[in-house]
């Protein structure tokens, strides 16, 4: 099973491996993590990706990708060209 989640990168970093092996034990073999790109076109940014990171290299029993929660604006096509937006799983 795959999902789409878009809170546990807010969570601090044991609550977020917590809920990562939770969703294991429960079939999951996939988890997208989502990082919100506001509305007004500004980013989010590294401290949750460093967040994935940790989390994708410590846990190993589901396969994690990182992803965007995006909504439209006027400069969404230049921020997915210069890579700093992510389409889920690039």
């Amino acid at each position: 099973m795959v999902d789409i989640n878009t809170q546990i990168l807010k969570l601090n970093i044991d609550e977020a491996e917590e809920v990562i092996n939770i969703y294991a034990e429960r079939g999951y073999t996939d988890l997208i993590l989502t990082i919100p790109v506001l509305q007004n076109g500004s980013l989010e940014g590294q401290e949750l990706i460093d967040k994935f990171n940790y989390l994708k290299e410590k846990i190993k029993n589901i396969n994690l990708y990182l992803g965007n929660e995006i909504y439209y604006y006027f400069k969404l096509i230049h921020h997915l060209k210069k890579g700093n937006i992510f389409s889920l799983n690039n």
